[in-house]
């Protein structure tokens, strides 16, 4: 009797666990048609935006992510990379052509759909999976912690180099200025 309510118990478990999953992938879906439509309404509203080759580049790549939204996963990003690696040379030149268009000034509005989309894509990728969250976490507070220190250090290094250029100390002993700056900044 215990055994089957244990079971009964995980397949509920289960159940709700598939339920998530489908209204987690739903909002991502709706999020991403936004950007679609966002997109689309860009191209409308100035014709030489929707003339210029980052239009159906863009339009096709949100379109894809919408199809491919509920089979992508960190697993298979994480199985693509041998490939990517393997024709690294084309993808590094037309990576540099993508960058350089939307680096335009005339084409900063798919800039902030590229970025926009890229950003929901790794939303949805760390929301699917706790690792890659945990990661993001912690990528993010050492970042965090390391541009701390570094204006911590920045700072005393200023206090340091004024301390030495406007007070100049009494009981140095090597007599010069440039060398007491070297000494107080770790050198």
């Amino acid at each position: 009797m215990l055994v089957l309510l244990v079971l009964l118990f995980l397949v509920a478990l289960q159940m709700v666990r598939l339920a998530r999953l489908e209204a987690h992938l739903l909002e991502y879906r709706y999020r991403l048609f936004a950007l679609r439509d966002r997109l689309r309404r860009i191209a409308i509203e100035n014709e030489r935006l929707g003339k210029n080759w980052l239009f159906p580049y863009l339009d096709s790549t949100i379109s894809g992510a919408i199809d491919l939204l509920p089979t992508i996963s960190g697993w298979q990003t994480l199985a693509l990379v041998p490939v990517a690696h393997s024709r690294r040379e084309r993808l590094l030149v037309v990576h540099e052509q993508l960058r350089r268009e939307l680096g335009k000034s005339d084409n900063a509005p798919f800039r902030g759909i590229y970025t926009e989309l890229w950003k929901e894509i790794a939303n949805q990728l760390s929301d699917r999976h706790f690792i890659v969250r945990a990661e993001i976490a912690l990528l993010a507070t050492a970042f965090h912690s390391v541009k701390k220190l570094k204006v911590i250090v920045r700072k005393r290094e200023r206090r340091s180099l004024e301390s030495v250029l406007l007070d100049e100390p009494k009981s140095v002993t090597s007599g010069s200025p440039v060398n007491d700056c070297f000494v107080m900044a770790g050198g």
